[in-house]
């Protein structure tokens, strides 16, 4: 809330809001001296209003319409200066006799509203069904991997090794049926005589 003071009832407006609240947190306070601005505004409005008299003067004995003109432009410009200067004398001797006086009031905060400060319930189910997303879009990638890069190298290579398993196969399979026979070099050695043979 902003509040205008008159300047000598400041401290005591001071005095009356600190009652008002329960604790004090902070006071800062400014000032500022324009007693300067407003005696060289006055002296500049003085000027400008001479020569605005002095114009008007002229004005009276132009003769041409050109001498007019030009006059009366020089008065509309001298008119918004003293216009503009006045306004900002009365601003300044406005503030001057009344201070501005800016006052914040705070009530005090439960605690489960700083408890639940942080946490938004619209946010965490809107987080979750990110998360979701990300990871339907994460199996639906890996899909597309599979079925355009994997599937295509891994069949033919699989169809290789089958039919490598099924030659090697086939090849033990003929191994067992036909065993393979000794070489023959040459008639094979008599047996050695028997014990029979050896008593006789």
């Amino acid at each position: 809330m902003t509040y205008r003071i008159p300047a000598e009832r400041w401290n005591d407006a001071l005095d009356a809001l600190r009652l008002v609240g329960q604790k004090l947190v902070s006071l800062t306070t400014n000032s500022s001296d324009v007693t300067a601005q407003v005696i060289d505004l006055n002296a500049r409005i003085a000027n400008l209003q001479a020569s605005e008299t002095a114009l008007q003067e002229i004005m009276q004995q132009a003769t041409t319409i050109s001498d007019v003109l030009k006059v009366q432009d020089q008065l509309t410009a001298v008119r918004g200066d003293i216009e503009s200067m006045t306004a900002q004398r009365d601003h300044l001797s406005n503030q001057a006799a009344l201070a501005t006086l800016t006052v914040n009031f705070n009530v005090p905060v439960p605690a489960t509203t700083v408890a639940s400060g942080g946490w938004d319930f619209g946010a965490e189910v809107d987080n979750a069904l990110a998360s979701l997303v990300r990871v339907g879009q994460w199996v639906a990638s890996l899909l597309i991997w599979l079925v355009i890069v994997f599937l295509p190298v891994a069949i033919p290579l699989l169809i290789i090794f089958l039919v490598a398993l099924w030659v090697a196969r086939r090849v033990s399979r003929r191994r067992a049926r036909n065993p393979k026979e000794p070489p023959s070099w040459g008639a094979p050695p008599p047996d050695a005589p028997s014990q029979a043979d050896a008593d006789v």
